[in-house]
């Protein structure tokens, strides 16, 4: 869930109308005006949390003088290479407001810099440098599993953040970056039956923190199936002067049985059946006829087939 810790510091630059830069003071107060801290040309604080800092060298305390506060309205925000945010201010003698948002899922609550930097012409430029989340998400468990000559189906354990993990990365044996997601599972289908595939996982977070790779998973891909399904065996039984019922046993395969397909006695295709029986009806009457079937797998193997059966109907 996004959230944002929202860190509010008043900086306050008072410059002597003379040329010596030491006599300018940038400081920071709090939301009543009372001074918190101040800072020499060029030194380094340390922002823990609201108000808590601690000074990076031993510095000497300037005069502080309360001014009035005015909201800052001309800074920009800009993204370092380092990943830190970055928020300048030309402060012009003024007492300016600075809120900064943090989004919860990018940083972790923790020690900022603001480093301040006095000029000749009387500006105080102010940087903020957040601490960047560098802890990354814990390692995964994957597992291969190879469902057809052509596809390999992948799960994962879930992993856990200090902040939050925002997806997973997929590599194949050679390192290569194959997909990112966010679920704990995928598939890889069209692939080269009878051959070897293996994967390793790895979960990210909002700061772009990866995790150690998981476990290398492999499957392979089974065989072309090249089986086809054993003959059933078919009877047909006279019901009615216009219908006739058929039935046959079930077949088996290597894989699995897929259906059946009714031909007539001559070979002609009629239909093709889940189940192991059907019929036919609206019949000449005291009529012969004849049918077949053969069973067929997912493949499309098909059997030879059946013998062939046949029934008269009623007069």
């Amino acid at each position: 869930m996004y959230r944002e810790i929202v860190f509010i510091a008043v900086v306050v630059c008072l410059t002597l109308f003379i040329s010596n830069l030491d006599a300018m003071e940038c400081r920071i107060v709090d939301e009543e005006g009372n001074p918190i801290y101040s800072a020499n040309a060029g030194e380094l604080v340390y922002f823990k949390s609201t108000y808590t800092y601690t000074k990076s060298k031993k510095m000497t305390w300037n005069l502080m003088v309360t001014l009035p506060t005015v909201d800052l309205k001309n800074y920009k925000t800009s993204m370092k290479h380092n990943g830190y945010f970055f928020h300048d201010a030309s402060l012009e003698n003024k007492s300016h407001l600075i809120p900064i948002a943090i989004p919860k899922d990018s940083f972790i609550e923790g020690k900022a810099n603001f480093q301040y930097k006095l000029t000749s012409n009387g500006n105080c430029y102010v940087y903020l440098a957040i601490t960047r989340d560098s802890e990354s998400p814990t390692e995964s468990t994957v597992t291969a599993t190879a469902v057809s000559s052509s596809q390999i189906d992948l799960s994962w354990t879930a992993c856990t953040d200090n902040e939050e993990v925002v997806g997973y990365k997929i590599y194949n044996s050679n390192g290569s970056h194959l997909r990112s997601l966010h679920g704990t599972s995928t598939y890889f289908d069209r692939l080269i039956p009878n051959t070897l595939y293996c994967y390793t996982i790895t979960a990210y977070d909002g700061a772009g923190n990866e995790s150690a790779h998981s476990n290398q998973a492999c499957a392979r891909t089974l065989p072309v199936d090249a089986i086809a399904p054993s003959i059933p065996l078919l009877t047909a039984t006279t019901a009615s002067s216009r219908r006739i019922n058929l039935s046959w046993t079930a077949s088996s395969d290597n894989v699995g049985v897929t259906g059946y397909i009714v031909y007539l006695g001559d070979g002609t295709y009629l239909a093709s059946e889940n189940g192991t029986s059907t019929y036919y009806e609206g019949l000449t009457p005291n009529t012969q006829y004849c049918w077949k079937v053969t069973a067929y797998d997912a493949a499309r193997n098909e059997s030879g087939f059946s013998n062939t059966a046949c029934a008269t109907s009623l007069p």
